[in-house]
């Protein structure tokens, strides 16, 4: 590669050829911004240049933005509060997300209204096909700042070892990481997530899709409740 009076900047040699290709990369990291002229050239055994062809490339600025964090400070806009953390609750603007036994959330409280009639549970099926409700043994808060607030949450039942993630934001979102270990390979005979709603709470469906939620597994789909600002994302 080589600046437009034609000092050399840059050189890397191609790999052998394979099917008559041969393909090579080279980085430009530390170029500065400019114009350049790449040339390929193709030496036979005795060094002569058989076949070479040149391009022209340009070499752009960086944005102000690569290499910062501009945008990522941990600031909460108004009218938003920073997440709190304490008897055993986290709160934001408007919400509380209350723990109790459940590997999930006990209640969750919008705008002073319960919208859970139970907790949020995983249950897990043995080998005989009986279901389990896993609770959690451990909880432990992994991180806080103004912004958001990281709670991890462990349990077990037969054989496995499960695992929740929990992420609370300021906006009141929440993202939550569920992972089942086995102690050994084996089959999962089935997981299940419940989510009791409050009958009073609006109906829900799956927005992706726009089918009526249905008892059954989907591989993705969104649950959302039309006045209270609930709702869930699920990936498999």
């Amino acid at each position: 590669m080589f600046k437009k009076a034609g000092k050399k900047v840059l050189e890397a040699p191609l790999p052998d050829f394979s099917q008559g290709l041969a393909k090579g990369m080279i980085s430009t990291k530390s170029l500065p911004a400019g114009q350049y002229e790449v040339r390929c050239q193709v030496l036979d055994s005795r060094n002569k240049t058989v076949s070479w062809k040149d391009l022209q490339f340009t070499r752009h600025s960086r944005p102000d933005w690569v290499g910062n964090s501009i945008g990522k400070d941990k600031v909460v806009p108004p009218p938003f509060k920073p997440v709190g953390f304490g008897d055993g609750a986290v709160t934001c603007w408007g919400r509380e997300y209350r723990f109790g036994d459940s590997l999930l959330l006990e209640q969750i409280t919008s705008q002073g209204r319960e919208l859970l009639a139970g907790p949020l549970s995983v249950s897990v099926a043995d080998g005989d096909g009986a279901w389990q409700t896993v609770n959690s043994e451990s909880r432990q808060k992994l991180s806080q700042d103004p912004t958001q607030v990281t709670v991890l949450s462990s349990g077990h039942a037969d054989g496995l070892h499960l695992y929740t993630k929990q992420e609370f934001e300021y906006d009141g979102s929440v993202w939550i990481t569920l992972s089942v270990m086995p102690d050994k390979v084996r089959k999962l005979n089935g997981l299940a997530i419940s989510i009791p709603i409050k009958p009073s709470a609006p109906s829900f469906a799956i927005q992706r899709t726009g089918r009526r939620w249905d008892v059954g597994c989907h591989d993705a789909g969104e649950v959302f409740t039309r006045f209270q600002g609930f709702s869930v994302l699920f990936r498999n």
